[in-house]
């Protein structure tokens, strides 16, 4: 039998996850057997878990949270050194907000996931690693779903500061509304698989998965194990023209605006900037800047649907 570690965040959905475990637990024994159970207690608490679980002899981790506990969940997956335990697959059980990679990975919340804890296949998937130097060397962070330099990013940091007590869709379009009302371009030089740019940018977006921001079908082409990211550089637009065509985010039609929207596929993205712009992965804020960011494929094996 394998051995199987929960990583539970019982603050996760305003706290009902921590209520509902109890039964869920339940029935994810009666398709897989006696589970061992850890609740995470506060920021970072589960990438430990997680490490120390894969070093203890995991064979398989589930991330019962949202996308935030599920960001941490696969740091613990990796070290300095890399992968921790190659062999160990992540399973998501989302008890979320807005449930970003378990649409990526077309699997349904509560207990109708249990039917891919049991015998769902397992991908082979990429994970985006981003990386800037700190002191003698590099810090480090992984990424499943979604990558977001500029106002992708403020509207995380918007998101993170507020309640999400209306749920993913209405929390993040509220904020995006508000973020596109004084959000400021960013001029930055981007490398795109050693191809130089240097122009003023709203948003840049490296999509692993195809949404993000509480159900926004960013990038319709984008695939866990495809090898590539699918990438989406914004240029300036006028607000008019941007509230106007909110609604591409939403329907996955970034690419019909070629004339603000550059669409490209890369394995390898870096950045320079002197006022360096928000950036989030999975939704996550994080500080790195300058940056370089890079697809490490077939990496991670996770539970997905077939």
């Amino acid at each position: 039998m394998e051995r199987v570690v929960a990583i539970v965040n019982p603050q996760s959905a305003h706290g009902r996850t921590g209520k509902r475990w109890p039964q869920l637990r339940r029935h994810v024994e009666a398709v897989l057997g006696p589970i061992d159970c850890v609740a995470t207690s506060g920021p970072g608490h589960a990438t430990e878990c997680v490490r120390e679980a894969l070093r203890g002899g995991a064979d398989r981790v589930i991330s019962v949270g949202g996308d935030g506990t599920h960001h941490e969940v696969v740091n613990g997956f990796f070290d300095e050194d890399g992968p921790v335990r190659p062999e160990a697959v992540l399973s998501v059980l989302p008890q979320g907000t807005g449930n970003d990679l378990a649409r990526s990975l077309g699997i349904p919340k509560g207990t109708a996931n249990l039917a891919y804890l049991a015998e769902g296949p397992t991908l082979a998937a990429d994970v985006g690693r981003a990386q800037r130097p700190s002191g003698a060397g590099m810090e480090t962070t992984y990424f499943l779903n979604t990558c977001h330099v500029g106002m992708g990013g403020a509207v995380c940091e918007r998101v993170n500061r507020k309640t999400k007590v209306w749920g993913g869709f209405i929390t993040y379009f509220r904020a995006t509304l508000a973020t596109l009302l004084t959000y400021r371009d960013t001029p930055m030089r981007i490398e795109i698989d050693g191809e130089a740019i240097e122009q003023p940018v709203k948003d840049l977006i490296l999509a692993n998965g195809r949404y993000d921001g509480g159900g926004m079908h960013v990038a319709p082409s984008a695939r866990l194990d495809s090898g590539r990211f699918e990438g989406f550089l914004i240029g300036p637009v006028a607000l008019h023209d941007a509230l106007v065509s909110l609604p591409t985010l939403y329907r996955g039609k970034l690419h019909t605006r070629p004339d603000i929207i550059r669409t490209f596929t890369a394995r390898h993205v870096s950045l320079e900037c002197t006022a360096p712009p928000p950036v989030a992965v999975d939704g996550e804020m994080t500080g790195f800047f300058p940056a370089t960011i890079d697809l490490l494929p077939g990496v991670l094996r996770l539970t997905a649907h077939a």
